[in-house]
């Protein structure tokens, strides 16, 4: 019977070890990163409190799911350029600052209600296009979350596909409808905030909610001073205690079977 254990012992330990190869093992929050305008030039700080006086670094060290938030602090000049080498995470652009990025693609991507203008060279997942902002994709968009307010404009344009939009169609100014499957190169909203797209380059699926209205970016805060949540990338510990639990199992069964070999 302790033979017996033995062998189940080990069995179980070395299925656990096998279940843990398969469970991601390393965990890493995404870092969020502020470039801000000084009144003469930008630099760029952490959530870790690291401050470095160009925007050299963030472009060096960017990671996949890093968040960006871009502060011209009502007085920036000229347009911010910047290049980052991986997929980002989210992206907001704030303080009256104008901003070109290129990435390899992003998750959520917003200028807040303001002045503030975001011009984005990839594909995204979310735009949040808001009143009083001006949004330029230069790739495909997924979904478009449309903010309206009576009276303000909402500046959006992209020259890619767009996966769905809730939008306004004329004459009703107050119902908001659901379009989807936009050519490339169509999706076009007016001064006037009515979809100016031809009918024959989308599709409609009904009533849209109103909830969009008003909303300035992806949180339920409209400072936009801050993102309310931060993607996590990398993978959980979960493995760690598979491989443990797997050792003692694998251990006792063995302490079992040498015992049964000797008493026999």
């Amino acid at each position: 019977m302790k033979k017996l254990f033995g062998i189940i012992g080990s069995v179980l330990g070395a299925a656990l070890i096998l279940g843990a190869l398969s469970v991601p093992m390393n965990a890493k929050a995404a870092t969020n990163y502020k470039v801000t305008w000084d009144g003469s030039d930008w630099y760029t700080s952490d959530d870790g409190g690291k401050t470095w006086y160009s925007k050299d670094f963030i472009e060096e060290h960017f990671a996949e799911g890093d968040v960006v938030v871009i502060d011209g602090q009502s007085s920036s000049s000229g347009i911010l350029m910047l290049n980052l080498p991986a997929r980002v995470g989210e992206l907001a652009v704030i303080g009256g600052a104008v901003a070109n990025v290129t990435a390899p693609g992003a998750g959520t991507v917003y200028a807040t209600t303001g002045g503030n203008t975001l011009i984005f060279n990839g594909d995204v997942d979310t735009l949040n296009a808001n009143y009083g902002a001006v949004n330029q994709i230069n790739g495909n968009v997924k979904n478009v979350n449309v903010a309206y307010k009576e009276g303000s404009v909402v500046g959006v344009g992209i020259t890619g596909t767009v996966g769905s939009a809730n939008v306004l169609i004329a004459p009703d100014k107050w119902n908001q409808v659901m379009a989807s499957n936009f050519a490339a190169g169509t999706f076009s909203i007016g001064d006037d905030n009515f979809l100016k797209t031809d009918p024959a380059n989308y599709t409609l699926a009904g009533a849209a909610p109103a909830a969009n209205s008003g909303s300035t970016n992806s949180g339920s805060s409209n400072s936009g001073a801050a993102l309310d949540k931060v993607p996590k990338t990398g993978r959980s510990y979960n493995g760690l205690f598979l491989i443990s639990a797997a050792a003692v199992l694998i251990a006792g069964g063995s302490a079992l079977y040498i015992k049964s070999r000797k008493t026999k």
